[in-house]
């Protein structure tokens, strides 16, 4: 979904809207429509120090026709290669709705999605070994959901939803080599404004604890 308040209204938790998210969350739910949380909202959660401009959430395809007299826009959880069911769903402390860490990473690899994937490794600094554990690694990323993306995306370039028109890289890359340059090449995305003595991450300053383990206005 991509949802804002009038110009004139400030959203809640300081005008980051987190708690008017918790109710739309709320209110999908009621409607028995499985929801949870996708785009920078996810990376935020999960460490990431990202801009929001917009909350966005996802819910399984079938159902968003179920959805359209809400007034916002319901993402396809597709679009984003996640399976939208309570099974691949955890809660921040607040009691939004997120994808679990594996199910997040999972679809970063299947999707190709090397940004995400590089903000969420930081946002969490994952060893390497647990990738190996929690994740699918063996085989390329999902190249024919990437064509069947960019062909609905191409559609949509010029109708209603031409903002929500998403690009997949439909090339295939080893999942197992993606996720080990990223883990392996945590230490050199620091520069001088974040030494190694004071940040084990780009996000992460050595000994916080897990962001998603802590109450916030962010999520």
């Amino acid at each position: 979904m991509t949802w804002k308040l009038g110009d004139e209204e400030l959203a809640s938790n300081g005008g980051r809207g987190t708690d008017d998210a918790l109710t739309v969350t709320r209110i999908l739910e009621a409607s028995d429509i499985p929801c949870c949380l996708v785009g920078r909202s996810v990376l935020i959660f999960y460490g990431a120090a990202r801009l929001r401009p917009d909350w966005e959430i996802g819910i399984p395809a079938e159902l968003v026709g179920k959805g359209a007299n809400f007034y916002f826009i319901l993402v396809p959880a597709q679009d984003v290669h996640i399976v939208c069911e309570p099974s691949n769903i955890t809660r921040s402390l607040r009691g939004l709705p997120y994808p679990k860490l594996s199910v997040f990473i999972q679809s970063c690899l299947d999707t190709r999605n090397e940004l995400q994937l590089c903000d969420v490794v930081d946002g969490t600094d994952l060893p390497e070994q647990w990738g190996e554990e929690n994740l699918e690694l063996e085989g390329f990323n999902d190249v024919e959901w990437a064509k069947e993306i960019n062909k609905r995306g191409s559609k949509l370039e010029n109708g209603k939803f031409a903002h929500w028109s998403p690009f997949a890289w439909d090339a295939p890359k080893s999942r197992r080599d993606m996720w080990q340059s990223m883990v392996r090449t945590k230490k050199d995305r620091l520069d001088w404004t974040k030494p190694d003595h004071v940040f084990i991450t780009q996000y992460r300053i050595i000994g916080d604890p897990d962001p998603w383990t802590i109450l916030s206005d962010d999520y």
